[in-house]
């Protein structure tokens, strides 16, 4: 159902434009909630609408994809209200995009979709009560080996389970709401230390924050350590700043 009817919403893009007017319109109190540019976040959740319409054939996947997601949103402060207020938006979204061939069936089927992936999510975030959200991390030396590249180790003020090779998405409180995720290559060792390396890219986002105007005694956020970003969804948050794709920020 959803595939024969995906060309009426179809580009995702202008689809995902509609949803966020009329989620801000309807809450204008979550506008605060996402960064100040929208087009890495809009560019995350085509990226998901991707994953999610490519793999409808792929329940188990699309359940351990997401709930990898949804304990690493955690730190985003998603609360089931947004969830709800996302899933209104996209109904009246995909109302307007498919126009008078809009079916009532193609509509249950995109929310049956979306609710099963929500709910990986809601699992995922609930198996991972145990664990904080997130770790602040003091930068403990911070060094330029290149103009544009930055050699940051922090030191997490509480156990930090990592393994390297792994990435984790840091916050730079220098851009709000805004994540970016990183390669840890760092090896665990008994001071609890993480080292990872940034290259700026001139665009102004956390990249250039943490290259260019971060310091050691600089106070930053890491998210929970993960192997790899998402297949076919790409990092949970982008150089400008993005923060959950269906809700919070």
């Amino acid at each position: 159902m959803i595939l024969a009817h995906v060309g009426l919403v179809l580009p995702f893009d202008a689809l995902i434009e509609d949803l966020y007017d009329v989620m801000f319109e309807r809450h204008p109190y979550l506008r605060a909630l996402f960064p100040e540019s929208m087009a890495f976040q809009r560019t995350h959740l085509a990226r998901m609408f991707d994953y999610l319409v490519d793999r409808l054939d792929r329940p188990e996947e699309i359940a351990a994809t997401f709930a990898r997601l949804g304990r690493d949103h955690r730190k985003l402060g998603v609360r089931p209200a947004h969830y709800q207020a996302f899933e209104d938006a996209l109904c009246e979204a995909l109302r307007r995009r498919g126009g008078v061939r809009w079916t009532a069936a193609a509509e249950d089927a995109w929310l049956r979709m979306l609710r099963f992936a929500v709910a990986a999510m809601v699992d995922g975030a609930d198996a991972a009560l145990t664990e904080p959200p997130y770790w602040s991390a003091t930068v403990v030396d911070h060094r330029l080996p290149l103009p544009d590249t930055a050699v940051i180790r922090v030191r997490p003020h509480e156990p930090y389970a990592y393994a390297a090779g792994q990435f984790a998405a840091v916050e730079s409180p220098l851009v709000e709401q805004a994540w970016r995720a990183y390669r840890l290559v760092s090896t665990p060792g008994p001071d609890g230390e993480v080292e990872f390396h940034v290259r700026a890219t001139g665009a102004g986002g956390v990249n250039d924050a943490l290259v260019f105007r971060t310091g050691v005694g600089d106070v930053v956020r890491l998210g929970p350590p993960r192997v790899g970003s998402e297949p076919g969804i790409g990092q949970v948050a982008g150089d400008r700043g993005a923060g959950a794709s269906m809700a919070g920020r």
